[in-house]
């Protein structure tokens, strides 16, 4: 938004908010297990708890932005007042404009959706594949296999281990 000041000064005054763009849920991908196609059971949508979230708190958000806003605009009135060139309410402009972005750094670390798979396994090693790579996953009897995935596009993080063990 551009004004001008009680000072006569052109002013850019920049708010800026998260929001989500309207985009389908994926569903949960597929992957193999032993050569046969599985699809894991939808646990949570992530990205829908996180726009239910930001719904809650965008109030708040919006009331801290403007508190930023008028503190910024009280801080180049202060610097901009004993300057006739104007250089100073220029730079304070240009800095505001350009440090002033919504911070979704956390929502970019979220996964889309987390899904569940449960089956009982015959003892031995067995075969996850998955977006290209091949994960062996020990099963012993009586005992309790986990595997943990996570795809970044084409990229796959894993931890695996037996429930009791180190």
């Amino acid at each position: 938004m551009n004004m001008v000041d009680s000072n006569g000064n052109y002013v850019t005054y920049t708010l800026s908010l998260p929001y989500f763009e309207d985009m389908y849920s994926p569903s949960q991908q597929t992957l193999m297990l032993d050569g046969t196609t599985i699809t894991p059971t939808l646990l949570a949508d992530v990205t829908l708890m996180a726009k239910s979230a930001l719904g809650e708190n965008i109030t708040e958000m919006a009331i801290r932005q403007l508190l930023r806003v008028v503190a910024k605009d009280k801080l180049r009135k202060e610097l901009a007042r004993n300057d006739t060139s104007g250089v100073t309410n220029l730079l304070a402009n240009v800095y505001n404009t350009v440090t002033e972005q919504a911070d979704t750094r956390s929502w970019q670390t979220l996964p889309d959706t987390v899904g569940i798979y449960s089956k009982y396994l015959s003892e031995g090693k067995h075969n996850v594949d998955i977006g290209g790579h091949t994960i062996n996953v020990p099963v012993k009897a009586g005992r309790t296999s986990v595997v943990w995935l996570s795809r970044q596009g084409q990229s796959v993080a894993y931890w695996q281990g037996i429930l009791g063990e180190l």
